[in-house]
């Protein structure tokens, strides 16, 4: 399935272990994800084509995590 967004998952305010969003090529909206403050292991965004850089890292600055943060192979032009 090619995920465009992550609005299902709007609901979801902390993850219990890692949250990694990886090689969607479709996906160009991750609003769902907004309402997450917390995550309790590793914050990852990579391969995500259509997926600027600038949305990924304006919700980060809102979500606590206790492992790694790791940005990368997602659009940077926009």
């Amino acid at each position: 399935t090619k995920l465009s967004n992550l609005d299902g998952l709007s609901g979801l305010t902390s993850v219990g272990h890692y949250l990694w969003v990886h090689s969607n090529p479709e996906l160009t909206d991750i609003s769902g994800l907004a309402n997450v403050t917390s995550v309790k292991g590793d914050l990852k965004f990579t391969d995500n084509a259509a997926l600027c850089k600038s949305l990924i890292d304006a919700l980060v600055v809102g979500i606590t995590y206790t492992g790694v943060l790791e940005v990368s192979g997602n659009h940077a032009g926009c």
